[in-house]
């Protein structure tokens, strides 16, 4: 081996391998040449975040796929730095900073610690702060909740004397993650679900979904989900002898001014999520969110917050707070955005041969096994792709060949939302799987040692509990 082969990092050489060659493999139709290329460059960029250097990967990436007939390197830059996603997370990367640099996460974890219910009681210390990520999850971005409560987590660590990087906190950090997925599909109104049943009703069906049995269903689901969850991460044995013997201070702590503001800004960003979630569509107020979009709130509040000033000072020094935005991450997001936009093009095949391919598999059996197959497909397509991009491969199949069958499609329906929801083994799943993967403390071994089994117990919940569930309510 040469001595410049040497100096490279071996995994970054068989990403750029397989971003280069790939397109070189003979394909059929429906798939094209170019479907081929774009897979080969999304496949090499994932195994590159996962193996190799996250920055150099995506930015070889982004030039590889600029450079191809498909678009243009300019295009291409435009796309990942004007992207809503994109955006969101630098402006909460810098809000997160904020809360950070006034100690507003440590003051609150210490009044978690001194709480009588958390004491002595690391697991439900470790419950609560899975229910902490779900709750707000179920209303508002779960990217937003995570960064936000992921410092709440290290400060607790702090306090008591623990590493980031120690099992317990990693174990915990990842669990949260999933609990934030878990906020991704509890409502039937929120964007997924509801973008993912009116596909339903495109296919066909015409029944409409069942408001209180479809919540009830899922705050049992997710109940069992994060007891469970709480109970596979006490089995791998973390060590918590220093939860159990932690002694908080005595004297109550009291947030300071600064931390009270910062407490406001939060409460805000907490309302202005929520509550256009329950504004009358068509009304000027809902379009005016509509058109205002998440990016623009967290915008809002640090703008808001250099308006107000103490001490002669504005309450938020926004370059201060924006030396934590972590730009690899950020980056490594929008190039898997990029790239899977895409890729999934009708013109290149991707998504006719998956459908094509489905077809044949889910229409085997009686209703059970049909139902079985669907969410075993959902399952793992879930760790590769999103839950839109999901629905939009597998309901044109599911509906019609439920419906032709006699088999009750919310039975199938209802399982396959939180099964096609809870996937984060790789990055392309969903941003937050990007930045579990790109998080500084976590980060992609412990994500691909650990998720696999929390997904695991998810899905047998799905399986062993939710499929009779769901024929008592549906």
């Amino acid at each position: 081996m040469s001595n410049v082969a040497k100096k490279l990092d071996i995994h970054s050489l068989i990403s750029i391998g397989i971003m280069v060659f790939a397109r070189f493999i003979p394909v059929n139709y429906p798939f094209t040449p170019e479907g081929m290329m774009l897979f080969g460059i999304f496949i090499g960029s994932i195994y590159g975040i996962v193996k190799g250097n996250i920055f150099a990967t995506c930015i070889l990436a982004l030039l590889l796929l600029g450079a191809s007939d498909v678009t243009t390197v300019t295009a291409v830059f435009v796309s990942v730095l004007s992207n809503s996603v994109v955006m969101f997370l630098i402006f909460l990367f810098i809000f997160v900073g904020y809360l950070n640099s006034v100690g507003f996460a440590s003051t609150l974890a210490l009044k978690i610690v001194q709480s009588r219910v958390t004491k002595g009681r690391p697991w439900v210390l470790t419950m609560l702060l899975m229910f902490a990520a779900f709750l707000p999850s179920s209303f508002m971005s779960v990217t937003a909740v995570f960064l936000i409560s992921l410092p709440l987590l290290y400060a607790i660590c702090e306090q008591v004397g623990m590493e980031r990087t120690d099992k317990w906190p990693t174990l915990t950090a990842i669990a949260m993650a999933c609990a934030c997925s878990f906020g991704l599909f509890f409502w039937p109104f929120q964007v997924g679900p509801a973008g993912i049943f009116g596909q339903v009703e495109a296919a066909g069906y015409e029944g409409g979904v069942p408001f209180l049995q479809y919540v009830l269903y899922m705050a049992v689901i997710v109940g069992l989900c994060i007891l469970a969850l709480t109970l596979v991460i006490k089995l791998l044995k973390p060590d918590i002898s220093k939860l159990y013997s932690y002694s908080p201070p005595e004297e109550k702590v009291k947030f300071n001014s600064d931390q009270k503001f910062a407490g406001v800004l939060v409460i805000m960003l907490l309302v202005l999520f929520t509550v256009p979630q329950f504004l009358p569509a068509g009304t000027e107020i809902h379009r005016f969110f509509a058109q205002f979009g998440t990016f623009a709130i967290v915008a809002f509040l640090l703008a808001l917050g250099s308006v107000f000033r103490k001490d002669g000072k504005a309450r938020i020094n926004v370059a201060e707070a924006a030396k934590g935005l972590q730009w690899p991450l950020v980056i490594m997001v929008g190039t898997i955005l990029a790239i899977t936009g895409q890729l999934l093009r009708p013109e290149f095949g991707f998504t006719v041969l998956i459908t094509q391919s489905l077809g044949p598999i889910i229409g085997a059996g009686g209703e059970l096994l049909f139902t079985i197959i669907v969410l075993l497909l959902a399952y793992i397509i879930t760790n590769v792709l999103n839950a839109p991009t999901i629905a939009a491969l597998m309901v044109p199949v599911v509906v019609p060949i439920a419906m032709a069958s006699g088999f009750s499609v919310m039975r199938t329906m209802v399982p396959f939302m939180m099964v096609a929801y809870i996937g984060l083994t790789f990055p392309s799943a969903h941003p937050l799987a990007a930045i579990i993967h790109g998080h500084e403390s976590i980060g992609p071994k412990p994500i691909l040692k650990y998720i696999p089994l929390f997904m695991a117990v998810s899905f047998l919940i799905a399986l062993l509990v939710g499929l009779p569930l769901s024929r008592i309510l549906f």
